[in-house]
């Protein structure tokens, strides 16, 4: 019996050996590097977000959807009196033209300094070679200590 837990253990630690072998020698550039393009558009948009920019915040979206995101968004950044930082950017999956993200951002109200953190799922699409955020739900949100 315990030379079949033996070999049992020994067969474990080879399958496991070989599969953390296998993780880290896969070539993962592809993921890297949309994943960089995607953090990019992202980035690009927070960056339109904190300025106000409605022109730099609808480039960074689905074509389909500016044109009925615009009069809300315009709306919405004329009045904004926050500031939003990526912290964390995580891409989930990947599959063919669309990439799924988790991100976490630190949102600060400029009139009395209160921040909390927000973490978020982003879906991202690839339209004519160029990276678009087609959705951002977020899904909690913290007081900042």
């Amino acid at each position: 019996m315990r030379r079949f837990a033996g070999i049992i253990i020994v067969g474990l630690f080879i399958v496991l050996a070989v599969g953390g072998y296998w993780f880290y020698a896969v070539d993962r550039t592809p993921v890297t590097t949309e994943g960089q393009a995607v953090q990019t558009v992202l980035k690009k948009n927070l960056t339109a977000v904190n300025q106000g920019d409605v022109a730099g915040y609808l480039a960074t979206i689905v074509p389909s959807q500016r044109a009925k995101t615009r009069a809300a968004v315009t709306k919405a950044l004329t009045k904004r009196q926050t500031k939003v930082k990526l912290r964390q950017f995580r891409v989930q999956k990947q599959a063919g033209s669309r990439i799924a993200a988790k991100i976490d951002e630190l949102q600060t109200d400029q009139r009395n300094g209160q921040a909390q953190v927000l973490e978020a799922n982003v879906s991202f699409e690839r339209h004519q070679g160029r990276w678009y955020i087609a959705q951002l739900v977020v899904f909690n949100a913290v007081r900042a200590h």
